[in-house]
């Protein structure tokens, strides 16, 4: 997963796991959004890391028609920067050693990225078991008026 693929999959399933603990998981044991949350990122942040210091290897991408990875960059970290490959959208962003600090900041991020979606879970979804959140409002009546 490239660095942006990461940010928007982490922000969606913090929301899904939002929702999986207020339906499902918090009956059971209150401390599940934790480690839901600590498991995630540590896939997420190991996957990253295997790919930035080029032990999973990317270049079995070019026998994809649309993609073109230079053979002279590694090829985890150029498709860490270059996210949207598989999709045929290259940016050509070949990576330096300056761009190691900003990498490291956007790994640091991807729990904030996490905790954003889980919020917005909670306001959408409510989060304890008997709350109904923003998504009440568009729920339609369980019996209709008699008039």
């Amino acid at each position: 997963m490239g660095f942006i693929d990461s940010v928007l999959l982490l922000f969606i399933l913090g929301w899904i796991s939002s929702y999986l603990y207020k339906r499902y998981l918090r009956k059971r044991n209150k401390d599940w959004l934790f480690f839901l949350g600590a498991i995630i990122l540590i896939c997420f942040w190991l996957i990253d890391i295997l790919l930035y210091i080029g032990v999973i290897d990317m270049i079995w991408l070019n026998t994809i028609p649309w993609v073109n990875i230079p053979l002279n960059v590694p090829s985890g970290q150029y498709y860490l920067w270059n996210s949207f490959l598989i999709i045929g959208i290259d940016f050509h962003l070949l990576p330096t050693a300056e761009m190691f600090s900003i990498a490291i900041l956007i790994l640091l991020s991807y729990p904030l990225w996490l905790k954003a979606g889980m919020k917005v879970g909670r306001i959408l979804h409510g989060y304890y078991t008997h709350e109904e959140g923003i998504i009440w409002l568009l729920k339609s009546r369980k019996t209709p008026n008699k008039t």
